[in-house]
C-alpha cells in the first residue's frame, strides 16, 4: 500500500510549471515515507486553496486537484493577488502610512517578494523537479534560483521546489482587502447642523449658533464630517455653517465558515471649495480622525456576514470656530471623509488554514 502511494507520487509531481518544463531523465520512485509526507502535503494545499477562493467568491480547483501539483502551483498564483502583503504595515500592523504614500492602494503579495522573504528560489513557480522534489541535488535550474537562501545553505537543490514550500507561501495568504460603505446608519438622524443665517457680526454668528444647536436635524446617507463655516459678504454681513454628520461605515458579503477581523480605513481632509479659500483642518474631537489615511477602527475577530463601525461625532461636544472671514471670504475649519478601505485579517483563531 505504501509503495503505491510513492508510485503516484512519482507520476503526480512528475510536470513542469507555470511554462517551465520538467526534469528529464529516469524517473527515480520515492520512498514510502517521502510519498506519504508529499501526499499528505499535496491534500493540504489543495484544501487550503479551495478554502481561499470560495470565501473570495472564485471557482475552486477541480477535484481532485492534490494530483497535480502543477495545477496547485498554478491556482495559487492565480489567487495570489487578491491577498495584501502585511509586511508593508507598520510595526503595529497598520498601513496608514503606506496608503498616504501609495494613492490609497493597498499593496499585494508578489513571488519575488514571498520568495525571497521565506528563503525560497526565485524561479520557485518556474520549476517543477520530477519526479517529486525531494533529491537534494542541483541542476541549471536550481542555480538560477537567485541567493536568499536559508542560513548555512550555499545552493538550491530539486528538494527546494517540492510541495512543502508550496505550503509555507499559502500560510502568507491570510489577508484580503474590501471596499467598504456608508449604510445610512439604520436610518437614524445622522446630519445636525445650525447656519445659513444672516448676521451683522462675526460675534453674532457664534451668539446664534451656541442658542440654535441643532437647528437642523434628518437623516442623510452621506460622508461624515465636523466644521465650521465662515463668508462675510461685502460690508453688508456675515453667514455660517455649525455642521455634525455621522454615519456608519460597512463591509458586508463576509464568509462566516472562517473566522476574520476588519481593519477599516479612512482617508480624511478638508472640505474644497472656492467659497472657503482659507480652511484648516481639524478633527474637531473626533478619535483617530487626521489630514491623511488612518486606521479608525480594529474589530475584533468574529463570523459574522457584515461588521460595521460608526464614525463622526454623534454628541453635542462644541466644534472649534474657524476664523473671521476677511470681505468677500469665506473660511473654514473641520474635516470630512473622502476615502474608504479595509484589510480583512484571516489569520485569527478559527480562521483560514495556515
Amino acid at each position: 500500500m505504501g509503495q503505491g502511494k510513492g508510485w503516484v507520487c512519482g507520476l503526480v509531481l512528475g510536470a513542469g510549471v507555470c511554462g517551465g518544463p520538467a526534469d528529464a531523465g529516469e524517473v527515480e520512485r520515492p520512498s514510502i515515507t517521502q510519498a506519504e509526507s508529499v501526499l499528505a502535503d499535496l491534500g493540504w494545499i489543495e484544501d487550503a486553496l479551495n478554502e481561499r477562493a470560495v470565501l473570495l467568491g472564485v471557482a475552486t480547483l477541480s477535484s481532485p486537484g492534490s494530483n497535480d501539483f502543477a495545477a496547485l502551483k498554478r491556482f495559487c498564483c492565480d489567487l495570489l493577488p487578491y491577498f495584501v502583503d502585511p509586511h508593508h504595515a507598520d510595526g503595529e500592523g497598520d498601513f496608514s502610512a503606506y496608503l498616504d504614500a501609495h494613492s490609497g492602494v493597498l499593496p499585494g503579495l508578489k513571488i519575488e517578494d514571498v520568495t525571497v522573504r521565506l528563503r525560497m528560489p526565485m524561479n520557485y513557480f518556474m520549476y517543477t523537479p520530477a519526479p517529486w522534489g525531494v533529491k537534494a541535488v542541483t541542476n541549471a535550474q536550481t542555480a538560477a534560483g537567485g541567493t536568499a537562501f536559508p542560513p548555512g545553505q550555499t545552493a538550491w537543490t530539486e528538494a527546494d521546489y517540492g510541495p512543502s514550500g508550496l505550503r509555507r507561501f499559502i500560510g502568507q495568504m491570510v489577508w484580503t482587502r474590501a471596499m467598504p460603505y456608508w449604510n445610512g446608519g439604520g436610518g437614524e438622524i445622522n446630519v445636525r447642523s445650525t447656519g445659513n443665517e444672516w448676521s451683522e457680526s462675526w460675534i453674532a454668528c457664534l451668539e446664534y449658533a451656541a442658542a440654535n444647536w441643532p437647528e437642523q436635524t434628518y437623516h442623510f446617507n452621506c460622508r461624515p464630517l465636523s466644521a465650521t463655516t465662515g463668508y462675510m459678504f461685502g460690508e453688508g454681513g456675515f453667514a455660517f455653517s455649525y455642521t455634525k454628520i455621522w454615519n456608519d461605515l460597512e463591509v458586508s458579503n463576509l464568509s462566516t465558515q472562517q473566522a476574520h477581523a476588519i481593519d477599516f480605513y479612512l482617508k480624511c481632509g478638508i472640505f474644497e471649495s472656492s467659497y472657503y479659500p482659507v480652511g484648516y483642518f481639524d478633527n474637531q474631537g473626533v478619535p483617530h480622525i487626521r489630514n491623511g489615511y488612518s486606521r479608525i477602527a480594529q474589530m475584533a475577530a468574529d463570523f459574522q456576514d457584515r461588521i460595521s463601525v460608526r464614525v463622526g461625532d454623534d454628541g453635542d461636544a462644541p466644534l472649534n470656530w474657524c476664523d473671521e472671514p476677511e470681505v468677500d471670504a469665506g473660511t473654514y475649519r473641520g474635516w470630512e471623509a473622502k476615502q474608504t478601505c479595509a484589510v480583512i485579517r484571516w489569520d485569527v483563531p478559527g480562521g483560514l488554514m495556515k
